[in-house]
């Protein structure tokens, strides 16, 4: 990606910053509810947004429609809040696990988590090798996006806060 960009070693360590700092403040803006519904949806919204971003930068990128470095900013800025996404939905998840069960659960969760995201960067490395690095940086934001344009659709109306219990 640093060949693409131009750029030299530190652009990767504030591109990551960057998008951790988008992470930080995405999370802080979610706001305090107990609606699980209306946290579902913020989490579908983060999902939608950072996917497309993600999809239209870097294929732009690759396109050559504009600048690969203002671009890729906005690209890795995205990906910020795919890791916010989390958040709302530990907030929804972990009431409905038995007290007993929670921190199994979410740990295996949290585990088959990091054990995707290694089995997807050995997969997306060799794709890369294959048709180059920005198509695959690209399709990555597809799913992404798809599952949250999904969730949005078919989540209910706002209901009450315990409407999703049980």
């Amino acid at each position: 990606m640093l060949r693409v960009l131009g750029a030299g070693p530190a652009t990767a360590g504030a591109l990551v910053a960057l998008a951790a700092i988008v992470s930080i403040v995405a999370t802080v803006a979610i706001p305090a509810d107990t609606n699980p519904v209306r946290l579902l949806r913020w989490a579908a919204a983060y999902a939608l947004t950072g996917g497309s971003v993600t999809v239209g930068c870097f294929a732009a990128v690759g396109f050559g429609v504009a600048g690969p470095t203002e671009l890729a900013v906005l690209a890795f800025a995205a990906t910020g809040l795919l890791f916010a996404v989390i958040a709302p939905a530990n907030v929804v998840v972990s009431p409905r696990l038995p007290a007993g069960l929670r921190a199994s659960a979410l740990s295996r969760l949290m585990g088959t988590l990091v054990a995707t995201e290694a089995a997807g960067a050995a997969v997306t490395g060799l794709a890369a090798s294959a048709v180059g690095l920005l198509p695959v940086c690209s399709a990555l934001g597809v799913p992404v996006a798809a599952a949250g344009a999904y969730a949005l659709l078919a989540l209910p109306a706002d209901e009450p806060a315990s409407s999703l219990r049980d």
